[in-house]
Order: C-alpha cells, then structure tokens, then sequence
C-alpha cells in the first residue's frame, strides 16, 4: 500500500463494488449516477438523462450560457421531443408542432425577438404548416387559405376561394365566381346567373343606374334600352321628359297588338308610320294640353285646340261620311264682328290644297244632294246648292264672285240636270232673279185673302175669279 504524504499531489480513481468506475481521474469525469437522499436518481449517466430539478445556469465549453435560470431563456437546439411531467409530448420534433403552453419570449439564432412574451407579437417571415388561432394585425398569405376568414384582406390575391365573402370586397376580381349551385358570375364570357341584389352604377359618374326605392318598394332604372339584335334604342332616355321616348310597338296582356310601328326597311319613310288597334276612352289634348277631344256625359265633343280651328281631312279629296238621325249647328252670331256671323262658309277650289286652280262657269261651289234607299240601293232624289255663274266673269279685284242657287228634283223618269243646264230646276242669280219652267201657285179663295197681310207687289191666284191678282198698295187687282 501507497504511503501518503501530506502536501502531496495524488490522481484517485473511484469504482465501485462491481469495479465499474464511478469517478475518473485522468478525465476529471464523474461517470457513475447521482441520486438524492431518498434513493431516486437524479443524474442517469448510462441513458444520459437529467431527472431531478436544476438550479442555475448552463453554459456550454467556452463559457457562454445556454440556458439562463434567471431570464428564462435558452440559447441552443432542442434535438428530440419534449415532453411534460405525465410524460405527454408537448413539442414534436418530427412534426414541428406544440402541443403545450409556452410562456416567455422566443428569439431566433441571431438573438432577433421572434415572439415577444410582453406584447404577444409574433415577428416572422413566414408560417409554414397549419395555423390553429386568431390573427391580428397584417399578414402576406402566400399558399391555400382554408376556412373562415373574418377581418380586412387588403392586397393582391391569387387563386381559387371557396367559401362565402362576408364583407365588402373592393377591385377586381379575376376569373369565375361559383357557389355550390353552379357558376354564378362567368369570368369569360361576363355573364351573371342568378339574382342580383343592390345598385347598378355608371362607370364612368357612379351615378346609380338601377336602384331599389324603398318607399315606393320598386326599382328605378335611368337607361335607355336596346334591342339585342340590332342595337337600336328602343328606350330613349334624355335629359328631360319631353325628350324621353320609347321606340316600340304595344300590345295587350295576351299579345293583341294596340299600336303597331310600321317596318322601315327602303330609304323611303312610310306615309303611315303605325297603326293604332286599340280604343280611346277619355279626351284627347294637344302638346300644349288643350283638349282637341273631350268626352261629357256621353256626348263627344271635337275642340278646335289652341287656335280654335278644327280640320277633318288633309288635301280636301276625302270622303267625309257622317252617319246621323239629326244633326244641329250651334254658332255664335254677331252681325257687328263680321269675322263671326254665324255662317257655314264653304271654300270650293279645282285642283288640290297644296296646288288650287280657279273656277269654271257652272262649277260647283256647294250642294246638297239627297239619295232614297229603294230597298236594293241608295238611288238620287235630287240636290240644291251654289254654283259658279255661267254668264258674268268674275273680277279679280274685287273679293266676291258671281254666284248662282239653284234647287233640282227628280220626277222619277229623269235624273235631276246640272244646276247650270237645269230646264226642270228653280233658279236664282245674283241679280235677284228667280227662273222656273211652270209657277203654278196654290191659289186662294176671295175669303182666304183676308187672312193675308198684303204686302205692295205680292202675287195670287184667286181660285174664287179664276185670275191672277196683285196687291198694288191699296187693293188687290187682277192682273192681265
């Protein structure tokens, strides 16, 4: 046995009762386990485990500290999992998910702050994996978003959504919008299927094309319309009422036509450019809202508008026809204003409206005629009326022409003769002068005349003396 010096440097080594060595000399290392006063290891030096609470920091070969008790904080790789008292995995270093709750800050190897405990900042480039959580603040997503997302999404954004957008989603939107239905907006062709809800808006003002009215609950459309064929307007709207119009035709609720536009395919426009089907029921105005028509009590009444004028016809070569059992002229008569006297005036010309010529002699001015139906046909009966004078010619510089009356009848056997050549008729001229084939009057009796006011120049026939007789001022005479 080794004597021992006191002084003395000496090298033990230390092993135990199966002579494994617990303490080794020569590397300074302690290679056996450590167990508290209880028994129950602490340090496992054959699986290298640390089992028992540690105080104080741990530094690695040059003096640099790798876990600091007092900050908390650890400054090296975790190689393997980690798991809790119970021996459930909290962070798993094949998946790279925590399981279980971390508190303080965690810095990167550049001892950047990644996430600051104080004020729950997460400071990254990027989050690789699943994210379980809320998000506060901005985030560049880069990959798939699955889920609900709730909050602003600012930025450009590429690929395909699915799910629905709850919120206002302001720029463009590139590609198709679909729902589980189908498609709902085609990205190619610009086609909308399904129901629109809220306004339409002009690109170019953002005035409000279509928009819901809440309180007449309809919508306002501010457009003008056009046919899907041909591009033509149909609905004209300009900048005021009067310049609105509609360019179409009107039909009933079973597609009867009530106004119909007539086609216009030449260069030249139609001369009836619509026809109208329906019925008018009320009156009728003209622009500046005078009534041209007006219905009272069931009678129809014609106005002559603003200008108090009414035409009936174009170029005076229609045929008026008026279907009556009574018709009654009510004029205003004023002898003193001889603009108004009351007249029927009638203006009778050769020719046409836009082109008159002048009168020929026995021309006619105006006449009546009147027509008996015999049971087969409308047959004439005879007619009366004005007609142009055959003998004087008219003086252009005067305003009045010379004008005959005459009255024409039928006997049955013969048609009534032109008033100008009328051997049957009766016939006044201008002149006063009253010509008939045969005066044949009715004649009185010597007792009827004193029924008769006479007046100077009146002539009878006396059936009493069989002779004619005139009122000469004083009594009546027998003539011849």
């Amino acid at each position: 046995m080794t004597d021992f010096i006191p002084g003395d440097s000496y090298r033990i080594d230390v092993v135990g009762a199966d002579s494994t060595l617990m303490i080794d000399s020569w590397t300074s290392q302690v290679k056996a386990n450590v167990v508290n006063r209880d028994g129950v290891v602490q340090v496992d030096t054959t699986f290298g485990k640390l089992y028992g609470p540690m105080i104080g920091n741990i530094e690695d070969d040059e003096g640099g500290i790798l876990l600091n008790s007092n900050s908390k904080q650890v400054h090296m790789d975790l190689v393997g999992n980690v798991k809790d008292e119970s021996g459930n995995v909290v962070l798993n270093s094949s998946t790279g998910l925590l399981s279980g709750n971390l508190q303080g800050s965690i810095v990167d190897q550049a001892g950047d702050m990644v996430y600051d405990a104080q004020t729950s900042t997460l400071t990254v480039d990027r989050i690789v994996g699943d994210f379980y959580g809320n998000l506060y603040g901005e985030v560049n997503l880069v990959g798939t978003i699955e889920g609900a997302f709730i909050g602003n999404l600012q930025g450009n954004t590429t690929g395909t959504h699915s799910g629905p957008v709850i919120g206002n989603l302001t720029g463009d939107v590139s590609g198709s919008i679909t729902n589980e239905n189908g498609t709902v907006l085609d990205g190619g062709s610009g086609v909308l299927y399904g129901s629109l809800a809220g306004n339409i808006v002009r690109p170019d003002t953002l005035d409000s094309v279509l928009n819901w009215h809440d309180l007449h609950k309809h919508y306002n459309l501010k457009c003008g319309i056009e046919h899907p064929d041909t591009n033509s307007t149909i609905l004209f709207v300009n900048d005021n009422e009067q310049q609105t119009h509609i360019r179409a035709g009107v039909h009933y609720f079973d597609g009867t036509p009530v106004v119909a536009l007539t086609p216009w395919t030449d260069t030249d426009k139609p001369s009836v450019i619509a026809e109208f089907y329906g019925n008018v029921i009320g009156g009728i105005v003209d622009t500046d809202k005078t009534p041209i028509l007006t219905v009272n009590d069931g009678q129809i009444q014609l106005c002559g508008g603003a200008t108090g004028e009414i035409n009936i016809g174009k170029d005076a070569t229609e045929t008026l026809e008026i279907y009556s059992d009574n018709i009654s002229f009510k004029m205003q008569s004023n002898p003193v204003n001889t603009s108004n006297l009351g007249q029927i005036n009638m203006f009778a010309f050769n020719g046409d409206e836009e082109n008159k010529l002048p009168l020929n002699p026995g021309d006619h001015m105006m006449v009546i005629t009147s027509h008996a139906w015999d049971g087969e046909a409308y047959k004439i009966g005879g007619g009366m009326g004005f007609y142009a004078n055959t003998e004087i010619e008219p003086d252009p510089d005067l305003e009045i022409y010379p004008t005959d009356f005459a009255i024409t009848l039928s006997d049955g056997r013969n048609l009534p003769s032109a008033f100008w050549d009328n051997p049957t008729g009766l016939n006044f001229n201008g002149a006063g002068i009253l010509s008939a084939p045969v005066l044949k009057p009715k004649g009185h009796t010597t007792a009827d005349l004193t029924d008769i006011i006479p007046e100077e120049g009146m002539i009878i026939y006396n059936k009493s003396s069989k002779t004619f007789q005139g009122w000469n001022g004083t009594s009546w005479v027998t003539l011849g």
